[in-house]
């Protein structure tokens, strides 16, 4: 079951296609184009209401896209990235990667985030603005609007017993006694500002409760295993048996790069080959649904 929902907003539907993208020198365009779309990016994502509204006109920017490009959309948008990462302190534009179509790519600090992030301005063959998009992580790498850093299994031996013992406690915190005062505190120092700024706490006590009153309480917890990807965070996976399930299940915590807590899940069978949440979750329901079937036939 889920604990916390991460959703991504775009200004516009846009499709930068299957082009190979080349690395293009900024120096090609000139610094007052430079600067607009530098401008244009920060409206767009930090300054929301204040002062005028930032309309790009017909020499820069797509009919389409204008008319999609309203206040509204692009206050509810603005709204939505301050509230969960804060303001931008910097943005700086890293490269332009281009073909038929271009990229200007940015790169961002937000005041609440651990990490940067990244903004994309998509110009069309005549270096007008068609598509607005963003990646909520920053990496020198080039990824699709859909695509991320690949997890890889990573020794266990490089957490500490500490952290261990910490990620222990905070998994049985969180789904087992079910009480707010055996909640795992949560803090900006532990925790990533998104996850905590409206009360993590009453949404995992929600969690807990339902978790408990199908599986039961958590018999045995065993740290299994540890994934990373080197840009944009970590999953810790342990090996779980509640009262109710005769086989194992898996409680997994997923952490931010610099290790804040972002999400907490519980899978109700154990998998040992690692499954994307939603897969794994699928899967897992299938299965004890077959096993239902089953022990019904007999």
């Amino acid at each position: 079951m889920k604990k916390i929902f991460i959703c991504l907003f775009f200004l516009s539907i846009g499709i930068t296609g299957n082009c190979q993208f080349k690395r293009i020198d900024t120096l090609n365009f000139n610094k007052k184009f430079r600067e607009l779309l530098t401008d244009f990016s920060l409206m767009s994502f930090d300054l929301c209401n204040k002062g005028d509204f930032f309309q790009l006109n017909n020499t820069y920017s797509e009919k389409g896209f204008r008319e999609r490009y309203t206040k509204e959309h692009v206050i509810k948008v603005c709204k939505w990235y301050q509230e969960r990462y804060g303001k931008i302190n910097s943005i700086k534009l890293k490269e332009v990667l281009g073909d038929k179509v271009k990229i200007f790519r940015y790169k961002v600090h937000r005041d609440k985030s651990d990490f940067p992030q990244e903004i994309r301005i998509h110009l069309n063959s005549v270096d007008q603005v068609y598509h607005v998009s963003s990646k909520i992580f920053w990496s020198d790498h080039y990824y699709k609007r859909n695509e991320y850093a690949e997890l890889s299994i990573r020794s266990k031996s490089d957490i500490s017993d500490k952290r261990k013992k910490e990620l222990e406690l905070f998994a049985l915190k969180s789904d087992d006694k079910c009480e707010r005062k055996s909640m795992p505190i949560i803090n900006e120092e532990n925790t990533e500002y998104r996850s905590f700024r409206k009360g993590w706490i009453p949404l995992m006590l929600t969690e807990c409760d339902s978790i408990k009153e199908k599986n039961g309480k958590i018999r045995k917890l065993r740290f299994e295993q540890y994934l990373s990807d080197d840009v944009y965070g970590r999953v810790y996976r342990f090996l779980a048996y509640f009262e109710n399930l005769t086989k194992p299940s898996e409680i997994r915590i997923y952490a931010s790069i610099k290790d804040k807590y972002r999400g907490i899940f519980v899978v109700d069978r154990w998998y040992s080959r690692y499954l994307e949440f939603e897969k794994a979750k699928k899967r897992s329901e299938k299965d004890l649904k077959n096993k239902l079937k089953t022990v019904k036939r007999l």
